[in-house]
């Protein structure tokens, strides 16, 4: 619990900074089919989704990555390489969940995101909680989300 509340706070300082209008590049999770499929595609894993997120490493720096679900971890690389740059197990995670802004009409089934309203507000956000840490992650549209939140929650 202590763990969760300290990744809270780490992203709540996360937000306190610059809008995201400013911080973030304008094509920011803007693929629209630009680019070919990523090499980590070509793996021999079935895949139970894949695509597009930017993922939390710090409380100041979001990198976006392909993201693999297979049938026993979900794998983030850099579009160009096959090998993971990081990987969670599925068996590992303890929950999943979708975060809301406290402005925006929240599903019974969303958590609160601890960010003031005006920050990234065209993104959408969820997390997986394992034992040993939480990962944030953030898409483009709430079905993109949604879809994640789907995937690995099975």
């Amino acid at each position: 619990a202590q763990q969760a509340q300290q990744a809270q706070q780490a992203l709540a300082r996360f937000y306190s900074g610059t809008p995201a209008s400013n911080a973030i590049g304008h094509n920011f999770l803007k693929h629209h089919g630009r680019i070919s499929v990523p090499a980590a595609s070509s793996s021999n894993k079935p895949h139970v989704m894949e695509g597009f997120v930017a993922r939390a490493v710090s409380e100041s720096h979001w990198i976006e990555q392909w993201a693999v679900v297979t049938d026993t971890h979900v794998c983030f690389h850099h579009p160009d390489r096959k090998k993971p740059s990081y990987r969670i197990s599925l068996h590992g995670i303890v929950n999943v969940a979708k975060l809301n802004r406290q402005n925006e009409n929240n599903d019974s089934d969303c958590e609160a995101l601890p960010v003031k309203e005006h920050f990234f507000p065209e993104y959408h956000f969820f997390k997986i909680e394992t034992m040993g840490r939480t990962v944030y992650l953030m898409n483009r549209t709430i079905q993109q989300r949604d879809d994640w939140v789907e995937a690995l929650s099975i």
